[in-house]
């Protein structure tokens, strides 16, 4: 049974993936809209959330 350590076993990994290819600037952008989309859902979310207490209350 063959012992990992952290350094050797992200080494192993590290070896096994191939590199990622740099995205490109379409990519990038859209993956930026997609957070900003993601954080509004969450604060939309927190809002709602605290209208229901405040009509609870």
């Amino acid at each position: 049974m063959a012992m990992f350590t952290p350094d050797s076993l992200s080494e192993e990994l590290l070896s096994e993936q191939p590199a990622k290819p740099v995205q490109s600037s379409v990519a990038a952008v859209a993956q930026t809209r997609i957070r900003r989309n993601v954080l509004r859902l969450y604060v939309m979310r927190y809002q709602f959330l605290s209208m229901i207490c405040y009509l609870i209350l």
